[in-house]
Parts: structure tokens; C-alpha cells; sequence
């Protein structure tokens, strides 16, 4: 049963016709695993955090590859800081899928190419984004860059817009404008956190703060919750079973510390 993908099937037939087998009921390794894909269905923003095989088999065909934001490092000086690019492996000059995926990881190494999926609604340096359960895209702050025709680039300030949109493989990815965070940031920690997202920390373009806002993903407004033990940026952190710790960091002194809160 370890090789049965639970999470992949439609949580109304594993309610109705998967649990309620008496041979499945007597198994406690199966009804492990059957509350794990419950909780999967469920808790869609901690997904991440089941041990649950939710990989499409090697028949299907599907593409996996890696979302690249607002990149500063883009070749292109017009998609600089405004894309949203896709990172795909290649096999035999097209886009893996199926078979030719599983086929593409006995490969060493495998060759990538960047297909340009959407434009940011602004030219930001070290914004926040997160992916939630449902496949929303929250885009948050940022340094605001401006790009001239002749491919120089300047600052514009910091922002404090949060703008949303539904991640699907296409070039019609539509904006919507959200409620603005109280403080400007950029270098700061966006974190998934069940129903919410945070924004902690940061550069405010004036100082390095200490001040976490709160986003609630039913309601759409921000409020201030407990400021971190002191201002930090650039810190790395991660969701766990409804709790949020914070890594590491650069202090308002400019010194990289290696404590974590939660």
C-alpha cells in the first residue's frame, strides 16, 4: 500500500469508498496513511510538511521545474527584476514529460532552459513570494527598480505592495492589487504560516526593523503581531505545524547572527 498515492485521489472517494474498507480498516499502517491524505486535503497550505508520494507516475505526463522571480541575473536586461520564468529540463531538444522525464534522471547532468511564464505588475530587487496550497502567487515589497531603454538600471524606492495571482503555465497571469503592508519592506522573510503569510523583518529603506505584519488569507488585511527580539534582514525561516522560526541574519548593526526564534 506504501506505493498507492493517496493524495492524489479525489478526497471524496477516499472518504467514501477508500476508508470505509474492511480490509483497509484493519491495517494501522494504512490508517496512517490514510490520515496523512485527509490532513493533505485538508491542510492544503502544510502539504509540504506530509511524507505523502503525491508525484504523478512515470506514465503521465508532466513537467516539474523551478518558479525563478523578479531574477536579477537574467541575461536579458528587459526581464531583469520583472519576470516570472519557469526552469525546465530539456531532453532531445524539447521539454521533458512522461517517460522522457524519468528517462532525463539517469542523465549527468541534465540541461535546463528558462521559458518566461509572466511579468511582474513591478520591477522588484529581493521581494517576498510565496506559493500557498491552492496555488496562489503573493508577491510582497520589494526595491523598486527602473530600467531604461538603454538598459541602465536605478532604485525607486521601497514598496509595501502585496499583489496576488493564479499560477498556471501560461502569459496571461492576472494581478490583483492587495491591501498594503504597513511598512515598506525589501530583504525581509515572507512566510506561509496555515491561513497567513508574514512579513517579518527587513530593510525599510531607512533602517533595519524589527516589525511583523500579519496577512490573513480570509479576510485580506494585515495587522501587527509581536516584533522579532531585535531588527533583522535577509534571515531565512520555515513553517512547521502552525509555528514559524526565523534563521540567522543581519543585525541593524550590520553583524550576521546565528540564532533562531519561533
Amino acid at each position: 500500500m506504501k506505493y498507492v498515492r493517496f493524495a492524489c485521489m479525489s478526497c471524496y472517494y477516499l472518504c467514501d469508498r477508500v476508508e470505509c474498507e474492511p480490509m483497509l480498516q484493519a491495517d494501522s499502517k494504512v490508517q496512517e496513511l490514510l490520515r496523512l491524505a485527509r490532513y493533505h486535503h485538508m491542510l492544503p497550505n502544510r502539504q509540504a510538511e506530509l511524507d505523502l508520494n503525491s508525484t504523478p507516475r512515470c506514465g503521465m505526463s508532466y513537467v516539474r521545474g523551478y518558479l525563478i522571480v523578479a531574477n536579477p541575473y537574467s541575461e536579458d536586461k528587459t526581464r531583469k527584476f520583472n519576470s516570472v520564468e519557469l526552469l525546465l529540463p530539456s531532453v532531445a531538444g524539447g521539454v521533458a514529460g512522461g517517460d522522457g522525464y524519468c528517462h532525463l534522471q539517469h542523465q549527468q547532468p541534465p540541461q535546463y532552459h528558462l521559458v518566461r511564464i509572466a511579468k511582474l505588475p513591478l520591477s522588484l530587487y529581493m521581494p517576498g513570494v510565496v506559493v500557498t496550497g491552492s496555488n496562489q502567487l503573493l508577491l510582497a515589497g520589494g526595491t523598486q527598480k527602473k530600467i531604461s531603454v538603454r538598459g541602465s538600471v536605478t532604485c525607486d524606492g521601497v514598496s509595501n505592495q502585496l499583489h496576488s495571482a493564479q499560477t498556471d503555465v501560461s502569459n496571461s497571469w492576472t494581478w490583483q492589487s492587495l491591501a498594503r503592508m504597513a511598512l515598506p519592506r525589501t530583504q525581509f522573510l515572507f512566510v506561509l504560516v496555515d491561513q497567513a503569510v508574514y512579513a517579518v523583518g527587513g530593510f525599510t529603506g531607512q533602517e533595519v526593523t524589527d516589525q511583523v505584519e500579519k496577512f490573513c488569507l480570509q479576510s485580506l488585511v494585515w495587522r501587527s503581531v509581536a516584533p522579532l527580539p531585535q531588527p533583522l534582514r535577509c534571515a531565512t525561516g520555515h513553517a512547521y505545524r502552525g509555528r514559524l522560526y526565523t534563521f540567522g541574519g543581519e543585525n541593524a548593526r550590520g553583524e550576521i547572527v546565528n540564532v533562531c526564534y519561533r
